[in-house]
């Protein structure tokens, strides 16, 4: 493994415990779980997966103003898909499959718009 050296963490003893448990299942110890992240760490140049502040789905603002008309989220979403279907139908709104929105993004990435 090359030159190694140590590194002293302050960890809430219920979160070790946890992390443990989990990676024992995976196969691994913690040092071989924290090494995986710090080499994924500097492989993207950023943490390995994303951070947010959490977020109520009320919050999204396509969705305010319309938590009345839906029980839940889940409801909200399934009856937009269905709007969105009506209106590919009704030709008022143009449907485009994934390769057609690839090559847009790559124009756009590649400033051919």
């Amino acid at each position: 493994m090359g030159d190694t050296t140590s590194m002293n963490l302050r960890i809430d003893k219920t979160l070790k415990k946890d992390a443990e448990t989990l990676f024992e299942t995976l196969g691994i110890n913690m040092t071989t779980a924290i090494n995986i992240f710090l080499k994924q760490s500097v492989r993207e140049q950023g943490i390995p997966f994303r951070i947010s502040a959490s977020m109520s789905y009320t919050d999204i603002p396509a969705y305010r103003g319309r938590a009345d008309k839906h029980a839940n989220y889940e409801e909200y979403v399934s009856a937009s898909l269905k709007e969105a279907d009506m209106k590919v139908a009704e030709e008022s709104m143009k449907y485009y499959t994934a390769d057609e929105i690839r090559t847009k993004l790559e124009d756009e990435l590649n400033e051919k718009i």
